[in-house]
C-alpha cells in the first residue's frame, strides 16, 4: 500500500516552453510570402536573353534564400540566440543580391551599346530579377519577434535602415544611368535627329524615365526619412510591380535608350517587401489621431495617381505632336484616335484625383464617401485606358493608377476601426427619408440644448454640425448654409427634401 512517504520528494518537472511560442504569425506569414516569390521567380523572364530556370547561378542563389527560411527555425528549435539567425539570414541574401547588381551592371553596359543595328540582346532586367529580389529581401528581414527583443531592435532597425537606403541609391544609381545613355545616343546620333518627331519621341523618353524615377524614387525616399503615410504607398506600388511583371513575363525594364520607366522600377518591389516588415513599421512616424494617418495614406495615394496621370497625359499631348510631324513629312492625314482618348483619360483622372486630394486635405474624413465614389471614378477611367491600350496586359503605370493605387485609398478609408467610428461620429443616426413633418421628425423636437449660433458658426466642431441635424430639424437650414458643413452632411441634408433646406442648398451653389 502507497503511503505519503512514499511519493517523490520533488513534483515532476512542468513540461517545457516550446521555443515557437512567442512566434506571432505575421512572422509566419512573411516566410511563406517570401518562399512563394523566390519559387514563383524561377519561372520567369531574367534577361533579354535567358529564363530564370535555365541559369544555374540564379537557381542555386534562389535555393540559398530559400535554406535561409529555415534558419530561424533551426536557431530556435536548437534554443540559440535570435540574433544568430537575423545575422545568417542576411548574409545568406548576399548572393542574389550579388547577382542581382552583377546584372545591373551588363544591363548598364548594355545601354551605351549603341549600334547602327540597335543595341544588342545583352542585357534586359526580367520579372524573375524583381521578384526573387523581393522574396530574397523579406527572407533576410527582421522578423516580428525579432524587433521585440529589446537587444535585437536596434540591430533589426539598422539592418532595416541599411537595406532600404542601399535600394534607394541603387534606383537612384541605375535612373541616373539611363538617363546618361540617352544623353550618348542623342550626342552620337544628332545628326540623325534633325527631324522634328525625333526630337519630340526623345521628350517623351525623358518625360516617361522621369516618371519611373518619381514613382521608384519618392515613395521609398518619403519612408526612409520616416513618412509613415507614404510608406503604404511603396508597399502598393510593390505589390502592382509584382502584379504587373509576373502576369506580362516579359523583360521590360531597362536602361536602354528610350526604354521606358528605365531599371528603377525593378527594385520597387524588394523595398516594399522591406517596408512592409514590423521594424519599419515601427520606425516610421505615424501621424496622429489615426483617423488623420488614414486619411493622409489616401491623400498620398491620390497624389501619385495625378503626379503618374499628369505625365501619361503629356506623353498623350507629345505623341499627337510626332504624329503631326510624321503626317505632314509623309504627306498623310494620321489618325492618332487612341492618343486623343487616352489624353482625355489621363487628364480627368489626374483633375479627379486632385480632387479627392483637395477635398479629404479640407474636411477630413468627413469627406470619406465623396472621396470614394471619386477613387471608383478613377478605377472606371483607369479601366478604360487599360482597354485602350490593349486590355488583358495592362502596363504597369495604367496598372498603378487604374488599380495599384485606388484600391490602397479604398482600403484606407473604409478597413481601418478608427476610420469606421470617427465617420460614424460625423453622420446623422436618423433616417433622411422623411420630411420636416411626421412621428420621426415630431421625435427629434425633443429639448436638445443647440443655437442658431453654432448651427451657423463655421467653427463649430463637424460633430456637432451632425448631432444639430439630426436632433433640431428647426436648424438645419441654418446648418446647410454653414461654409464649414462637410460634402456626406450636405447630401445627406438634400435627400430630406425640405424646401428650407433646399433653398439654403442652393444658396450655396449660387
Amino acid at each position: 500500500m502507497t503511503t505519503p512517504h512514499d511519493a517523490p520528494a520533488t513534483p515532476p518537472p512542468a513540461a517545457s516552453r516550446s521555443p515557437f511560442a512567442d512566434v506571432p504569425a505575421r512572422d509566419y506569414v512573411t516566410d511563406a510570402v517570401a518562399l512563394v516569390l523566390l519559387c514563383v521567380s524561377i519561372g520567369l523572364a531574367w534577361s533579354f536573353e535567358d529564363r530564370a530556370s535555365e541559369r544555374v547561378d540564379v537557381v542555386l542563389v534562389s535555393a540559398v534564400s530559400v535554406a535561409s527560411l529555415a534558419v530561424t527555425y533551426v536557431v530556435r528549435a536548437r534554443r540559440g540566440a535570435l540574433g544568430t539567425a537575423l545575422r545568417l539570414r542576411a548574409w545568406l541574401a548576399v548572393p542574389y543580391a550579388v547577382l542581382v547588381l552583377v546584372a545591373l551592371a551588363i544591363d548598364g553596359v548594355a545601354a551605351f551599346d549603341l549600334r547602327l543595328s540597335g543595341p544588342s540582346l545583352a542585357g534586359g532586367l526580367g520579372p524573375a530579377l524583381a521578384v526573387g529580389l523581393a522574396g530574397a529581401a523579406l527572407a533576410a528581414a527582421p522578423r516580428a519577434a525579432e524587433a521585440a527583443d529589446p537587444e535585437l531592435a536596434a540591430v533589426a532597425r539598422r539592418l532595416a535602415g541599411a537595406v532600404l537606403r542601399g535600394l534607394l541609391a541603387a534606383v537612384l544609381v541605375v535612373q541616373l544611368i539611363a538617363l546618361a545613355a540617352l544623353v550618348t545616343y542623342v550626342v552620337r546620333f544628332y545628326d540623325r535627329l534633325v527631324d522634328g518627331s525625333a526630337w519630340v519621341s526623345l521628350a517623351a523618353a525623358v518625360v516617361t524615365l522621369a516618371l519611373g524615377t518619381a514613382l521608384a524614387a519618392g515613395p521609398l525616399l518619403a519612408t526612409v526619412r520616416g513618412s509613415a503615410p507614404w510608406r503604404w504607398v511603396l508597399v502598393a506600388l510593390a505589390a502592382a510591380t509584382v502584379a504587373v511583371l509576373v502576369a506580362n513575363d516579359s523583360p521590360v525594364l531597362s536602361m536602354l535608350p528610350g526604354g521606358g520607366l528605365g531599371a528603377g522600377p525593378v527594385l520597387v518591389p524588394a523595398a516594399g517587401a522591406v517596408a512592409l516588415t514590423a521594424t519599419v513599421a515601427a520606425t516610421v512616424r505615424p501621424v496622429e489621431p489615426a483617423v488623420r494617418h488614414w486619411c493622409e495614406v489616401a491623400r498620398a495615394a491620390w497624389i501619385t495617381i495625378a503626379v503618374t496621370a499628369g505625365a501619361l497625359a503629356v506623353n498623350a499631348v507629345l505623341g499627337l505632336v510626332e504624329h503631326a510631324l510624321v503626317g505632314r513629312a509623309l504627306g498623310l492625314a494620321l489618325a492618332p484616335g487612341r492618343l486623343v482618348g487616352v489624353l482625355v483619360l489621363d487628364t480627368a483622372i489626374a483633375v479627379v484625383a486632385v480632387v479627392a486630394w483637395v477635398l479629404v486635405g479640407r474636411s477630413g474624413i468627413a469627406a470619406r464617401n465623396t472621396a470614394l465614389w471619386l477613387t471608383g471614378a478613377i478605377v472606371v477611367l483607369g479601366s478604360i485606358v487599360v482597354a485602350v491600350h490593349g486590355g488583358s496586359r495592362p502596363g504597369l503605370t495604367d496598372a498603378i493608377v487604374a488599380y495599384g493605387l485606388p484600391l490602397l485609398a479604398i482600403l484606407a478609408l473604409t478597413v481601418p476601426d478608427a476610420v469606421r467610428a470617427a465617420y460614424a461620429q460625423l453622420l446623422p443616426r436618423g433616417s433622411a427619408t422623411y420630411g420636416p413633418g411626421g412621428a420621426a421628425a415630431a421625435e427629434q423636437r425633443r429639448p436638445h440644448g443647440f443655437t442658431a449660433a453654432q448651427a451657423a458658426d463655421p467653427a463649430t466642431d463637424l460633430a456637432v454640425l451632425a448631432a444639430i441635424v439630426e436632433q433640431a430639424p428647426e436648424l438645419r437650414p441654418l446648418v446647410a448654409a454653414n461654409p464649414s458643413a462637410y460634402p456626406d452632411l450636405l447630401a445627406w441634408l438634400a435627400q430630406l427634401h425640405d424646401p428650407a433646406v433646399d433653398a439654403a442648398l442652393a444658396s450655396r451653389r449660387g
